[in-house]
């Protein structure tokens, strides 16, 4: 296990930098924050974009545009398109390659970001349009998962809470009392094996409510073995703490911060005022989101066990990763120890270079 462990610390410091799936509400902006306090760098820590870069595009896809310009928009005809209304969109991005987001987060030297969408890839036509969707494995490449029930309830309730503050005038007797089938004209996403569509690219993403099938959730799976790291939203103190600390070889966890949680936005009553009436029906159509989860916690107890072996073996990520240079302050756990190595390396080149050209004039 302690040799897992190595291969592993190894591996994550050959990457540059780390995507972050941000599955939506599984923690997602306390990641981000939590990413700021352990001294990674990216685009923007701002609330408003948790950690994505602009130019890939990886920005949520809630609502349907078409409903909201249809049903909801005429309540207030001041009101524009919100950002988050933007289901059926795919991605529009000039970097359309994973060497070309490698090179664009170089460029910039960022070596953390957000993705609130879905990995790269993906057909747009015949049954198996999951077919090509692709990790970026040149990125150190690390995902939070969350009890599905638990994460729709909380999407809901901040879909409602980002309508009602800042969507204003809103008409909450518009929404009250709605159904479950008007819920997934609104929130085709949300509403139908979320977890499931965010792992498997555009074309899947954007397919409209009950076409997913028992294929598409074990395509999911398949992606889901290729990250890096697999953490859970919910797994005890201790557990989270390792797999931050040697996981990610962070020194801050996810307990720092905890952001935007659905029990800050609306009260229990305003929550009953607006769910779906037949709520259980919607939980109902999880199903395949519950067995990809289940996957989920089999995995992550792989990666814990290889992180308690390590811990008792009395290994520590910062000074296995360090070695000689144990002196040396690094930042953003294993990325920011590529980014030292990187240094180190060229510094001692053009030393090398320098110390050559010497020679030779002497």
């Amino acid at each position: 296990m302690g040799k897992l462990y190595l291969v592993h610390a190894s591996g994550a410091k050959a990457k540059p930098a780390m995507e972050y799936m941000h599955i939506s509400k599984s923690g997602g902006t306390s990641m981000c924050h939590t990413a700021e306090l352990n001294g990674c760098k990216t685009e923007d820590f701002d609330d408003g974009r948790t950690c994505q870069v602009f130019h890939f595009d990886d920005r949520v896809r809630w609502i349907s545009a078409h409903f909201h310009r249809t049903q909801l928009r005429p309540i207030n005809e001041n009101v524009t398109t919100p950002e988050w209304a933007r289901f059926g969109s795919t991605r529009h991005s000039p970097v359309t390659s994973c060497a070309g987001r490698v090179q664009h987060l170089q460029e910039n030297r960022w070596n953390f970001y957000a993705n609130e969408y879905t990995p790269m890839g993906g057909e747009f036509q015949g049954p198996n349009s999951f077919r090509h969707v692709h990790l970026c494995k040149p990125l150190f490449n690390v995902l939070i998962f969350r009890e599905p029930v638990h994460r729709l309830m909380s999407h809901l309730d901040f879909i409602l809470f980002c309508y009602t503050r800042y969507v204003r005038p809103f008409n909450d007797a518009y929404i009250q009392g709605r159904d479950s089938a008007w819920w997934r004209q609104m929130a085709p996403a949300p509403l139908d094996n979320y977890m499931t569509r965010s792992m498997l690219g555009d074309a899947v993403f954007n397919l409209p409510t009950g076409y997913l099938q028992d294929k598409h959730m074990q395509a999911a799976r398949l992606v889901l073995q290729q990250y890096d790291v697999l953490l859970l939203l919910s797994a005890p103190p201790g557990e989270m703490q390792l797999g931050f600390n040697f996981g990610l070889a962070w020194q801050v966890d996810l307990r720092a911060r905890q952001d935007r949680s659905s029990s800050k936005l609306m009260s229990p009553t305003a929550w009953r005022r607006f769910i779906p009436r037949d709520f259980a029906s919607v939980v109902a159509r999880h199903t395949l989101d519950a067995q990809l989860y289940a996957h989920a916690l089999v995995l992550s107890r792989l990666d814990t066990l290889v992180w308690e072996a390590a811990a008792s073996l009395g290994m520590h990520p910062v000074q296995v990763a360090r070695g000689r240079h144990a002196d040396q302050q690094f930042v953003c756990g294993y990325q920011g120890m590529a980014e030292q190595a990187r240094t180190l390396s060229a510094t001692t080149a053009s030393d090398e270079e320098i110390t050559r050209d010497s020679d030779e004039e002497g």
